[in-house]
């Protein structure tokens, strides 16, 4: 206790007098009494008298008002009761904001064997045509008509590739075979040189033979028939392309055979002979060098607006998109990026920026609307789907530049786009949210402003605190609002969260909110307040928001100091002098008495602890002795509680009242257990006394 005096009294800057002290009573001369008029004593002994008189020492009143700093966010109501009273503006929230679209990921990869302009040079047929007169060089000319010999043939020849590609090789994929007989005669497939079977070989210098087996219905050919088509007897002739390659260099190897025309004679043309067909099906590309001169490159891909929401139309305010674009290939070009849906408002048409991609190097494209106004609105493809957005496209077309070098590509080779589109905000908007869209409001108002003057408190219990608010939906959607208000001292440091539970929020009214909380807890009074809450959107609503759409609104805090306080600290100083209060004759004074003498209006116990100074604030004494507090009963129903105190002095505390110059009276605080309600007209009237006896001579 001694410490926490000290501390109290380092707090003054210009303690008043506020006790009169009252005059002693003059010790009157005492006659000497004369023995006889020729007799004196020897020694004159002045009679002892023993006196009593009390010096007033302290007379104060401590009232509410004095407790509590005069602010404006104070209020008093009519009945003298006390509200802390504080409000903060909701900020206003514009719609068009909250229904923004947040970033979108884009993640979309193409290769060559995704782009239709690679694999068309593959999947194209390639042909080839044995004339006539090489599989019977003695018939006369064509177009002529003669006796048709019996002849076996070798078919030896190059199969056409892709004048761009210089080698391919293939991991999955299968060479086709249709053999086309426009002879007058049949023809037969018959076994290879050094084959055990029949069919058709294909090789490509340095790699194993392929070797395509016919069945016994696909080897013969009639005149004028086919085979190796779907309708074909025997079906399609056909070989795995796995771990195959060809080059231009690659050649085809097939016996034909016919037993002419038995001695009839048949005529022919220039066009008669064998022709053998090859059609890849379905190629995947291993590893490639080809060129890829003035090669076009499509890429095309979307992104889902989140939580389900569909967009019938909206206007633009802004928008974004970061795009990395990898290019594993080794192709440069320039590319074409349209986003279809979003329509420029001044020219009506898509969205469109050009950039520039280089060999096996990464580019990066930053988007952005600019000061361009932009619409949002389905395309064709939504038109054919509802008639509504639910993703955002964005197309690509990168044309190659021209160049006649081959280059090796392979199929693991891609052209990555991975980034995110958005956020985009709207000035206004029309749709439906299948899901329920989430506002937030934050608020802090600052309550630092008025805390509770001089009283200093380890804990405090507010009975209720009340939150009302008027806020204004400017939508056409509803919601339900929740969150929480959050207490924090001066330091930033949360003293109570106090939730907010659910209030629905009607569409396109003001909604009037109001939350109490009950027997709130905190370690100080709060130095300010933040409203953390959020608006929840009914799901599945359809939505219409305008440009100036917006949440808005104001709040306000009340809290009754109706409350229970452990701890709260008041303190007063008075100014003393007992030295000249007994004109110098304390030394006389043999014993004493200190009085304390109280009336408590205030709904919480008090405990007093007296302090006694030196004229340079230096401690002498400190009573109660013991330490303890003495305890006066708070107010009961309003009813003051009275006390009276004595407290015996040694003659040390005599010595150390007589020398102090001031004295300080500390009030500690201690609420029942249940909260008061206080007033400003409350207050603790305290009287402080020093009865002494003295000895005059």
């Amino acid at each position: 206790m001694r410490t926490i005096v000290r501390r109290i009294i380092a707090r003054i800057t210009a303690p008043a007098l506020v006790a009169r002290f009252v005059a002693l009573v003059s010790l009157a001369a005492l006659p000497l009494l004369q023995w006889g008029c020729d007799q004196f004593p020897a020694t004159v002994v002045a009679p002892v008298f023993n006196t009593g008189f009390a010096l007033p020492m302290v007379d104060t009143a401590i009232t509410l008002d004095q407790l509590i700093t005069d602010t404006s966010f104070v209020k008093k109501n009519g009945n003298g009761n006390v509200e802390i009273v504080q409000d903060f503006a909701i900020p206003a929230i514009r719609l068009g904001d909250s229904l923004s679209i947040s970033s979108m990921n884009v993640n979309y990869s193409t290769g060559i064997n995704g782009q239709k302009d690679v694999t068309e040079r593959f999947t194209n047929w390639s042909t080839i045509v044995i004339p006539v007169r090489q599989l019977a060089p003695a018939l006369p000319a064509p177009p002529s008509q003669s006796v048709f010999p019996e002849f076996t043939s070798s078919i030896n020849s190059t199969i056409p590739t892709p004048s761009e590609v210089a080698s391919a090789s293939f991991s999955s994929g299968t060479l086709r075979l249709i053999v086309v007989n426009s002879l007058p005669v049949d023809a037969e497939i018959i076994t290879p040189e050094n084959r055990t079977e029949t069919g058709v070989v294909i090789s490509t210098p340095g790699e194993q033979p392929w070797f395509i087996p016919v069945t016994g219905e696909q080897r013969i050919v009639p005149a004028g028939g086919t085979r190796g088509e779907e309708s074909s007897p025997g079906g399609v002739i056909r070989v795995a392309m796995n771990g195959k390659r060809l080059t231009p260099q690659s050649t085809v190897t097939m016996r034909v055979a016919s037993r002419g025309s038995n001695g009839k004679s048949v005529a022919y043309t220039a066009q008669s002979g064998v022709t053998c067909r090859f059609r890849m099906e379905n190629p995947v590309i291993d590893e490639s060098e080809m060129s890829l001169n003035k090669q076009t490159i499509e890429c095309s891909t979307d992104a889902k607006l989140p939580d389900d929401m569909t967009i019938s139309s909206a206007e633009v305010e802004s928008f974004v998109a970061k795009l990395t674009l990898r290019n594993d290939i080794a192709l440069a070009g320039t590319g074409t990026l349209t986003m279809p849906q979003l329509i420029n408002s001044t020219t009506g048409k898509p969205y469109t920026t050009t950039f520039r991609i280089e060999k096996k190097r990464s580019t990066t494209l930053n988007l952005t609307s600019g000061n361009e106004n932009y619409r949002l609105t389905p395309d064709a493809f939504d038109k054919q789907n509802g008639n509504v957005v639910k993703t955002m496209r964005m197309n690509m077309s990168i044309r190659t530049d021209e160049s006649a070098t081959k280059e090796r590509v392979t199929g693991n080779d891609v052209l990555a786009v991975t980034g995110t589109i958005g956020p985009v905000k709207f000035r206004s908007a029309e749709g439906t949210n299948t899901q329920s869209k989430t506002v937030r409001i934050q608020s802090t108002t600052d309550l630092s402003s008025g805390d509770l003057g001089t009283i200093t408190m380890t804990s405090m219990k507010i009975s209720s605190m009340y939150l009302t608010a008027s806020l204004r939906n400017g939508s056409t959607s509803s919601g339900v609002l929740s969150g929480s208000i959050i207490l924090r001292d001066k330091k930033g440091v949360e003293l109570a969260v106090l939730p907010l539970s659910d209030r629905a929020i009607p569409a396109s009214t003001t909604t009037q909110l109001e939350y109490r909380f009950d027997n709130v807890t905190v370690r100080e009074f709060p130095s300010s307040a933040a409203l953390d809450a959020v608006i929840r959107t009914t799901s599945g609503e359809k939505f219409t928001v305008g440009e100036n759409s917006t949440i808005d609104g104001k709040a306000t805090m009340r809290i009754p100091l109706a409350v229970n306080i452990q701890g709260g600290a008041y303190s007063t100083t008075s100014a003393i002098d007992i030295m000249a209060a007994t004109g110098g004759a304390e030394k006389s004074i043999t014993t004493a008495d200190l009085l304390l003498e109280s009336k408590n209006c205030l709904p919480a116990n008090v405990g007093i602890h007296i302090a006694f100074f030196d004229a340079n604030k230096k401690q002498l004494l400190v009573l109660p002795h013991s330490g303890d507090a003495i305890s006066i009963r708070g107010a009961e129903n309003g009813t003051a509680a009275q006390s009276f105190t004595r407290i015996t002095l040694t003659a040390d505390d005599i010595k150390a009242i007589t020398n102090a110059k001031f004295t300080t009276v500390a009030t500690s605080f201690s609420s029942p257990t249940d909260s008061k309600q206080f007033r400003t007209n409350d207050f603790i009237h305290l009287k402080l006394n020093m009865e002494c006896n003295a000895t005059a001579r």
